[in-house]
């Protein structure tokens, strides 16, 4: 009997350690992050980012895009960026909710629906200008 937990109990911690160290834990994470800038003639910038975001099995509303406005130059003077959003679109081109607020220097742009969570992989394409 004493043999057979033993057994047992082994066993036990065997397929645990499996579980634990060979099955990979999914967490969200970003997959890829690209920008594509383009100076316009009138001194403006246009900022076209491509986010692939994996939410893995994890349910949440959205993602929050952060971005400093305030920038300080190699002489120690401040510049404040002035950061307009145009859109936060899907990959086909679909609207995303947003909003945005300024805190601490920085444009944050809060994407997603309040009412609805969003699971797996999701494309956001977020357009902005700058002057």
């Amino acid at each position: 009997m004493q043999l057979m937990k033993s057994v047992l109990a082994n066993v036990f911690i065997l397929t645990f350690v499996f579980f634990l160290y060979v099955l990979p834990v999914k967490a969200e994470q970003i997959n890829s992050f690209d920008a594509d800038i383009t100076v316009n003639r009138d001194g403006t910038i246009t900022v076209n980012e491509v986010i692939l975001y994996d939410f893995g099995a994890l349910e949440r509303h959205g993602i929050l895009r952060t971005i400093p406005y305030l920038k300080t130059n190699t002489q120690g003077k401040q510049y404040k960026l002035d950061l307009q959003v145009q859109g936060v679109y899907d990959e086909p081109g679909v609207a995303y909710r947003y909003t945005t607020s300024r805190e601490n220097n920085q444009l944050q742009i809060k994407i997603g629906d309040p009412n609805r969570t969003v699971t797996g992989v999701h494309t956001y394409v977020i357009t902005y200008r700058v002057k």
